[in-house]
């Protein structure tokens, strides 16, 4: 294909580019070694993990579990050393380095909650401090929190960054969660953001072949929640363009950037733990009901006389009756959670290891859901020298997961219980399947099995004190096989008796290399200029081949036991990303920062005609409160104010941009011949989807005497040239769409997070992050005046959400009604509803503002209590379970039966939905939820010196506790489908409650 040769050309001519850079290398300068030990000086305990560096220069070292440290290219004469580590407050020593001779600096560094030399990563591999990211970066230390009330990965980023929101669907085992960083940006392509583990950019797509390729109803499993939470050192969560421009195509969506656990020099430190618990169903089930009764005039018997008809005068109850298939064929059980591992991490000066296993099960609350799975991890880092480094990151993954029948399936427990009779019936037991669900599970088993590798290779060269040189390969390998058998004879819906056998097996393959070389030197006494420039190569292949046939053979489990039906597909995808980069930092005094940079790319998918796209980015940080001048706000230690600007794309889908055939067979008299049909118009000037955004911002550190930190910005993101799906005219023959560069949408909003220790003594410590963000998503221009505009109408049964220009993407729209009980019988006939002409907004499917509280109370440090808090609002929730049990045809609950129990409100919504109109089931959806409590018993020094270790930590916890709402149905969270927009609670299983012990110990 011609995007694809266009992409290898640049490839060569980026490696060629790549390779020549280091031969501009200086000598090695002269250099001495710097060595010493870093304590509290609260306690005199040594500290790990401090971070000293010589300023000016790459020279640096980590330190061990013994607070020692060691720099052995340190350069030669008077230099300034800096010890720093999150939670501390930075310190330097000036000394004098001599040549092949070793100068001692000892550090003691006071603790505050936090600073604005604070490291992170960036996106050209290398470390920077806080102060001079002119973006907000989000960081989130994992081993401070308490792992016993996360079960998945999802659930660790969940209510703890302002603006990202992670919306839980559901309960079932082994499901995941969308995923948003300050709102949606695209209409047509995945909102997903973009995940890096260890610098290797691995698959994390919540929806399409990536997911799953059985469905069972609406959820699927999640790729994300495939990353193991027990390995993670570190989150870093660069939240749009501003912060992700030299990330290139991909990044639009914001990016989760994730260090896992590395080995420090010193003797080995074990550490393993085992957790168990309980999964418990939390909500009450509402029976059937039904009012048999008479047909009026006539007479004649009806098995259900609803009151929607009883209002009109055409029958007349005679009773009421109710029955509930989920309490007394009950298809729940209490499910079980058991988790174990064991790590071990240590190593010399010369080279340091990390190494982990762990395995897991969890057992759903259905007999036929469970998730068993294994992970094994091995980090190595190796210093060849002492100036070069390589660092080996390998993760192995296996997991089984069986999936339960449920959510927009009839074969599902709760929606056939919710959609079955109001009477008993030994067969059925009242389910709207014909069987109990327990038969049903017993005849489907549907199943993903997974071996996912993940992996890279880094080396650090640091020729001299000036100049570093990193080089980065990355290679990720998922294979997946998803399955389903259904046996014969035992289901009898539909064609399923038959039996049937469904094998589809992929392999998902990211390949990735990339190098970087950055120069650092002082232009002047207070002047430090730092360049970078860098290449960068991602290839992502989907190879997949389905296959399915009917009319199982008893005994057989196998496509080679079916008779029928055959059907054979098959899957390939290619996209290729080619780019390079440059950035320009300069920095004045240590305290004023202004970047500069671009980066260009090339993408396979790009249209034919279109060449490289550029994403340029500029930004400043400014710490005032080391300005002579600045006196302002005197119980402040620090003040930062910010600023940058950045552009990122997201590229088009596969073969979007070209024109392709696809073959199929035709009977011609009887004899099958080849033909083909257009299987997409393509266009030739397809771009990539282009998101740009302005971010302001301050952090005040250490306010109030070092007891808490503000953190407050403002973001304005801009999506342009956003794919929409236009119908090609019938003038062309072919009856299919092509996709344009039409749209724009906008994101807009504020975060805040305050943070720290309010209150810390030998006693009591207690530790607060309050986070608040806000997220105004508008879909400004959905078409131009060459191409349809017309909302986009899409959502459960085809009409309840829509992408319409001036509102947010996928907003709910539907006609607006009035009622009145004009003769005051207590019943509304449809005469007395009235619906508007047109659709109108009611409200967006997200959230609009989320507050959130996460802290902790430790008692004479041997007893903490954590909780989590979150708050939404400004959203909306279509309530179909209630729509379809009360308005459709099954007609079975109690607000469309029983007057006495009913309201107006609720019969009105029940008429206005047959009359056509679901307003009433839309419902504010905003809520308070105690998402995780933990109660942690630390053991005392004196206990863990006896049993002969160095710490032990006993956790109770429990999630999804309580949640607090006006809506209406089981939970307003909870989403029938992973689908990008369309949102629902249509008989999904709710969020369960989690009740777990764990055990820690270190050794």
């Amino acid at each position: 294909m011609q995007g694809m040769e266009r992409v290898r050309r640049r490839i060569r001519t980026l490696v060629s580019v790549v390779t020549l850079l280091p031969s501009g290398a200086a000598a090695l300068w002269a250099q001495g070694t710097i060595a010493g030990r870093v304590t509290d000086s609260g306690n005199s305990r040594p500290i790990a993990d401090v971070q000293v560096r010589v300023e000016g220069t790459r020279a640096g070292s980590l330190t061990g579990a013994d607070g020692r440290y060691t720099i052995s290219d340190a350069p030669t004469g008077t230099v300034t050393v800096r010890a720093q580590r999150i939670g501390y407050s930075p310190m330097t020593r000036t000394v004098i380095v001599r040549a092949r001779d070793t100068t001692t600096a000892l550090f003691a560094l006071a603790g505050v909650p936090t600073a604005l030399d604070q490291i992170v990563v960036t996106a050209t591999g290398e470390t920077q401090r806080r102060r001079e990211t002119p973006h907000v970066v989000a960081s989130m230390r994992v081993d401070s929190m308490e792992k016993s009330a996360i079960g998945t990965f999802s659930q660790l980023l969940s209510s703890r960054v302002p603006g990202v929101t992670v919306q839980e669907s559901g309960g079932t085992t082994g499901t995941g969660s969308r995923v948003r960083i300050r709102g949606s940006n695209s209409v047509s392509l995945g909102n997903d953001p973009l995940v890096i583990i260890d610098g290797v950019r691995v698959a994390s797509a919540s929806t399409g072949s990536v997911a799953t390729t059985i469905g069972v109803g609406g959820q699927v499993p999640s790729r994300l929640n495939d990353i193991n939470r027990e390995d993670i050192e570190t989150i870093e969560i660069l939240k749009g363009p501003s912060a992700v421009s030299l990330y290139g195509t991909s990044g639009a969506n914001g990016i989760i950037q994730i260090t896992t656990k590395r080995g420090r020099a010193g003797r080995t430190v074990w550490t393993t733990f085992a957790e168990g618990g309980q999964l418990a169903q939390q909500h009450k089930w509402p029976a059937n009901y039904a009012a048999p009764g008479r047909n009026l005039p006539s007479g004649t018997p009806t098995p259900n006389c609803t009151l929607y008809n009883r209002a009109q005068g055409l029958c007349a109850q005679d009773s009421l009756v109710s029955f509930n298939p989920l309490t007394v064929m009950s298809p729940f059980r209490t499910g079980n959670r058991l988790h174990y591992g064991l790590s071990a991490a240590g190593g010399t000066t010369g080279a340091t290891y990390f190494l982990a296993g762990d395995a897991e099960q969890e057992q759903g609350v259905y007999d036929v859901s469970h998730l068993r799975r294994s992970n094994a991890r091995a980090n190595i880092v190796a210093h060849l020298r002492r100036d070069l480094s390589i660092s080996i990151s390998s993760n192995y993954l296996s997991s089984e997961l069986r999936l339960p029948q449920n959510d927009n399936n009839l074969l599902g427990a709760i929606s056939a219980g919710l959609l079955g009779s109001a009477r008993d019936n030994p067969v059925s037991r009242g389910y709207a399947s014909g069987q109990p669900p327990q038969t049903i599970f017993a005849g489907i088993n549907t199943r993903q099995g997974v071996e996912r590798f993940m992996g890279g290779v880094r080396t650090n060269w640091s020729p001299n004190s000036w100049l570093s040189a990193i080089g980065q390969l990355g290679l990720e390998v998922l294979n997946r096989h998803d399955n389903e058998t259904v046996l014969p004879n035992v289901v009898t819906f539909a064609s399923l008796p038959d039996g049937q056998r469904t094998s589809n097996r992929y392999q998902v393959r990211e390949y990735a290399a990339g190098g970087n070389l950055q120069a650092t030197w002082d232009v002047a006494p207070a002047l430090r200029s730092t360049t970078a420039v860098g290449a960068q190569f991602d290839e992502e292949r989907l190879n997949g081949t389905r296959a399915f046939g009917a009319r199982l053979l008893a005994g057989s489990a196998s496509l080679n036991g079916t008779t029928t039906r055959f059907a054979v597909t098959e899957e390939n995808q290619e996209a290729v990303t080619v780019g390079g980069y440059v950035q320009q930092q300069v920095a004045w005094r240590d305290r004023m920062f202004a970047n500069a940079g671009v980066r260009a790319d090339d993408n396979s998918a790009f249209g034919s005609d279109f060449g490289f796209t550029y994403y340029p980015n500029v930004g400043v940080s400014w710490v005032l409160s080391e300005e002579p001048f600045f006196s302002i706000l005197p119980k402040v230690a620090q003040v930062r104010v910010r600023a940058s600007y950045g552009e990122s794309g997201q590229r088009p889908g596969f073969r979007q941009a070209q024109q392709f055939f696809a073959p199929v067979a035709v009977n011609v008299r009887n004899v099958e011949v080849p033909g083909f049909t257009v299987g997409g118009v393509g266009n030739v000037d397809l771009a990539p989807e282009t998101s740009r955004e302005y971010e302001l911002g301050a952090d005040l550190n250490s306010l109030f005497g070092n007891l808490v930190n503000l953190e407050v910005t403002y973001y304005r993101k801009t999506t342009d040239q956003a794919l929409i799906f236009v119908r090609t005219a019938p003038s062309l023959g072919v009856s299919a769409t092509q996709p344009r560069n039409l749209g724009q949408v906008k994101n807009s909003g504020y975060e805040a997070m305050l943070s720290g220790t309010p209150f810390n003594t030998r006693m009591l410590l207690w530790e607060l992050a309050v986070t608040a963000s806000t997220n105004a998503n508008k879909l400004v221009r959905l078409g131009t005046a060459l191409a349809d505009s017309s909302p986009i109408i899409f959502g459960l049964g085809g009409a309840t959400q829509r992408h319409a220009q001036g509102y947010p993407t996928g907003s709910y729209f539907q006609r607006t009604y009035t009622y009145a009980d004009a003769n005051s019988d207590g019943l509304i006939a449809p005469s007395a509803v009235v619906l508007a002409a047109q659709p109108s907004f009611l409200g967006s499917s997200a959230p609009r503002r989320e507050l959130t509280l996460n802290t902790s109370l430790t008692l004479n440090r041997v007893a903490r209590v954590s909780a989590n808090v979150d708050h939404r609002s400004g959203q909306k929730q279509y309530n179909a379970t209630s729509q379809f049990r009360c308005a459709s045809a099954f007609v079975n609950c109690r607000d469309a039966v029983d007057a006495s129990a009913t309201s107006l409100f609720a019969q009105a919504r029940i008429a206005a939905s047959r009359l056509g109109s679901n307003a009433g089931f839309i419902e504010d959806a905003s809520f308070t939820k105690v998402r995780e409590l933990s109660l942690s018993l630390l053991a005392p020094a004196a206990l863990t010196r006896r049993i002969r270790v160095n710490g032990a930590t006993l956790t109770f916890s429990g999630r999804n506790l309580a949640t607090w709402t006006k809506y209406s149905g089981f939970d307003p969270e909870v989403n029938f489908t992973a689908d990008d927009f369309t949102t629902a609670d249509f008989l999904s299983q709710p969020p369960v409650k989690h009740y777990t012990v764990r055990l820690t110990l270190t050794f």
